[in-house]
């Protein structure tokens, strides 16, 4: 059994990953879920008009946890 590491730690640790290698963290394990979309859904660009904002407003409505990290 892995122990528990804070949650400060695992933050620092994935704070620690490039942009570019963060889906794979988030996919590594449960532990690292929650820093890695932190990271992964901090900003949303919409610029591209309507359709980029149906398609943000179906994914929230489709994972609302998710809102909060926006």
């Amino acid at each position: 059994m892995v122990p528990e590491l804070p949650q400060e730690l695992i933050d620092a640790i994935v704070g620690e990953v490039p942009d570019s290698s963060l889906p794979a963290c988030f996919l590594a394990g449960v532990t690292f879920v929650v820093s890695s979309q932190r990271r992964l859904f901090r900003w949303m660009s919409l610029e591209d008009g309507i359709a980029k904002y149906e398609k943000a407003a179906r994914f929230l409505a489709s994972s609302p946890h998710l809102g909060k990290y926006f």
